[in-house]
C-alpha cells in the first residue's frame, strides 16, 4: 500500500555523500507476500536511497512508524515500547528540519 509522502515543492537537492542499496531475500519477502512480481531472483532491492550525509542518518518517522506498527510493506522493528520511543525521539529531532525535494 502507499504511503503518505511529503515535499517541499521548489526545493533544490543537495548532492548525495552516500547511497544505500536496500536488499531484501525472497524468503523473507514471500512471509508477507510483498514480493508479488515472478522473479528468479534470490534477492529484491526494495529502495536505493542517497543521503546527505556519509554514516548512518536516523530512519524517518514515518517509516519507523509504519514498522513498529506493523503497516504494510514494513520491516518489524523488533523494539520494545522504550525503544521505540527513543528511536522516534531522535528520528523526529533529526529529519524536523529536512523535507524531500517534491
Amino acid at each position: 500500500m502507499p504511503r503518505k509522502q511529503i515535499g517541499a515543492k521548489g526545493a533544490q537537492k543537495v548532492p548525495a555523500q552516500q547511497t544505500d542499496i536496500v536488499l531484501y531475500r525472497k524468503d523473507v519477502l514471500a512471509e508477507s507476500n510483498d514480493n508479488t512480481k515472478a522473479v528468479d531472483a534470490d534477492w529484491e532491492i526494495i529502495s536505493i536511497n542517497a543521503s546527505p550525509v556519509v554514516g548512518e542518518m536516523p530512519i524517518h518517522p514515518e517509516t519507523l512508524c509504519a514498522n513498529y506498527f506493523g503497516d504494510d510493506g514494513g520491516t518489524d522493528t523488533n523494539m520494545s515500547p522504550e525503544e521505540f520511543t527513543t528511536a522516534l525521539r531522535t528520528s523526529r529531532e533529526w529529519w524536523s528540519d529536512k523535507a524531500m525535494c517534491a
